[in-house]
């Protein structure tokens, strides 16, 4: 760097240092920075510590407000002018990215204090900057300090978070909404798992504990052999919801679905073999992978369960693995992450599956959640279709009954991604009719308000379940109502997977359901496609025009196992949705809209 350079960026960053500091995410309680359950404080940051922090600009209120109009019409299948008629990133850039000049600004505050270009990136929406610093460098540009934290369960999950507010000079404060990776705390968990009898020197359960016989009565359980027996397989699931288990026509070549990773998920072919084998299925595989995959992981006592579970069902559902399956993988622990790079892929695949979340007030600020929101809406505008497990924790979420009200769940409360609950079989081990799994997230959201596309719905409901409704003040009664749909996700019978290295278990929640349902959309659109017809996208619209062609779940309530919950009821209800998918009908009925 040349010395009139160098002089050049000391006074342009002195100018800023002199300005008035504005807070960012104002509404974040002083006492909650630097504290989260599960996580230690380490130690100070060092310039060996690099952060990647992504700088969210500000939109204009009235190009949300068209984008969210311009979501509603490609996405409702009764609007016959505009539905399936899908806009590109170019289109969405013209339509809601920041103003050049603000991109520049915002870009000129890192440059000053010595960031080097080529650690500054803009996406193609521009509205998100991304920036690579070394952590004290950040202190001092958003003047706030930084430790190292560990998570005293998962010890390789070490994060850099702030103790204390952050801040930008006010000639630049106005133009950001928020700066990710700075305050929130990832949650970290892991999948409920019942390690095969079989296994030498493994725990055996009681099988029974989970309701799964080790001898059902119906076949169906049985086809992934004895380490399986009493499991969901995919003949179970081609059963229940009239699933072809290969695809009935040619994959359309424009077909695919994702699955989104986080908190060391990664996978080994090893297992994806040895499911494919158990199960009869003739192709389980991973056609692309955005990031690197390390499987060693995966020998490290189940580290790889939920990744798996994805990538397992996924391609049962989707066809026998007939439609390629492609993995993200986020080492941020962030939706904002992982969302606003599936916006920025030309490329982009058309159905994406995310077993992620956390409570809403556990998001910290409103701000993230509203800017993840609004990065969904702009994946729906694209044609491309957002399945989300609605959580495991059924009303009460992870925070618990502690505080005496209900938790609803992000994402899967945004209005728009299309959230998933989990369902089980009123009879253990006998395909027919389900019930609410009494741990499927599901409620009302205290952030958004309820969706046009399910005001009616959501109305008839309350009016249904008027006798057996919680009281008023554990739940917000105007909030977006959640999940949208549901499939086989509890615990009466778990699904087969195979993990931890040839390891045939059992595995449950609505990280199991999600998958499922988003491979059998992808399904449905493969019907579109080879129809010469556009992809399904925001499939919400069409879920609560279409209720008839979904098996309608009437029993079961989502308490968590404590005193209250929602029950399932005729209609749409916050434990199941809409109910299970009957792909038969499904398929008839993608073709009329």
């Amino acid at each position: 760097m040349s010395f009139a350079l160098r002089e050049t960026l000391t006074r342009s960053a002195e100018s800023f240092s002199v300005q008035r500091r504005i807070l960012l995410e104002p509404g974040v309680p002083q006492h909650v920075l630097g504290h989260a359950r599960h996580y230690v404080r380490e130690g100070r940051v060092t310039y060996e510590d690099e952060l990647r922090l992504q700088i969210v600009l500000k939109h204009e209120p009235a190009s949300v407000a068209l984008l969210e109009r311009t979501v509603l019409r490609v996405s409702d299948p009764r609007d016959s002018l505009l539905y399936g008629r899908y806009l590109s990133i170019e289109d969405l850039t013209a339509l809601i990215g920041a103003n050049v000049a603000h991109v520049e600004a915002v870009m000129d505050l890192f440059l000053s204090y010595g960031v080097r270009r080529k650690h500054i990136q803009v996406n193609k929406n521009r509205d998100i900057i991304t920036v690579r610093l070394p952590a004290p460098l950040a202190e001092e540009i958003f003047q706030t300090t930084l430790y190292r934290f560990r998570h005293v369960k998962k010890v390789e999950a070490n994060i850099i978070r702030a103790i204390s507010p952050y801040s930008l000079p006010e000639s630049i404060a106005p133009l950001v909404s928020f700066v990710s990776e700075l305050l929130r705390f990832p949650a970290i968990r892991a999948l409920p798992f019942v390690p095969s009898a079989s296994r030498e020197g493994a725990f055996t359960p009681d099988r029974t504990a989970f309701n799964a016989s080790a001898s059902p009565s119906d076949a169906a359980f049985q086809t992934c052999g004895q380490d399986c027996a009493g499991y969901v397989t995919p003949q179970v699931l081609a059963d229940r919801y009239n699933l072809p288990t290969s695809l009935a026509e040619s994959r359309a070549d424009t077909n695919s679905i994702a699955l989104a990773e986080f908190q060391f998920q990664h996978y080994d072919r090893r297992d994806l073999y040895i499911f494919g084998r158990a199960c009869g299925v003739d192709r389980v595989s991973v056609e692309k992978k955005y990031h690197h995959n390390a499987a060693v992981v995966c020998t490290r006592g189940g580290g790889c369960i939920e990744s798996l579970l994805d990538i397992e069902w996924a391609n049962v559902a989707s066809g026998g693995g007939a439609i390629p399956v492609s993995v993200y993988y986020s080492v941020q622990y962030s939706v904002l992450d992982w969302i606003s790079a599936v916006n920025d892929n030309e490329e982009a695949e058309l159905v994406h599956s995310v077993s992620y979340g956390n409570d809403e007030a556990q998001q910290v600020s409103e701000e993230y959640m509203q800017s993840v929101n609004t990065e969904f809406m702009k994946a729906a505008a694209r044609g491309l279709s957002i399945f989300v497990a609605s959580g495991d924790q059924g009303v009460y979420g992870r925070e618990g009954p502690g505080n005496n009200v209900f938790h609803p769940d992000f994402p899967a409360s945004s209005p728009w991604v299309t959230s998933v609950g989990g369902t089980d079989f009123v009879a253990p081990s006998v395909t027919g009719e389900e019930q609410a799994w009494d741990g499927s997230g599901g409620g009302f959201s205290n952030t958004f308000p309820v969706a046009s596309w399910q005001a009616a719905a959501v109305a008839q409901y309350k009016m249904t379940a008027a006798g057996t409704l919680p009281p008023s003040f554990l739940w917000n009664a105007s909030g977006r109502g959640y999940p949208d749909v549901s499939c086989l996700g509890g615990s009466v019978n778990p699904y087969c997977v195979s993990a931890d290295v040839g390891e045939l278990a059992g595995v449950w929640g609505t990280s199991a359901s999600t998958p499922v349902v988003a491979g059998i959309f992808a399904q449905l659109n493969n019907v579109r496609l080879t129809a010469k017809m556009p992809p399904m996208g925001f499939v919400n619209p069409f879920l609560y025009q279409n209720m008839d062609c979904f098996f309608d779940v009437k029993q079961g309530v989502n308490d968590g196992g404590y005193n209250w919950g929602f029950a399932a009821v005729e209609g749409w209800d916050p434990a199941t949705g809409v109910g299970t998918p009957n792909y038969a009908k499904l398929k008839e009925r993608v073709l009329m809209v």
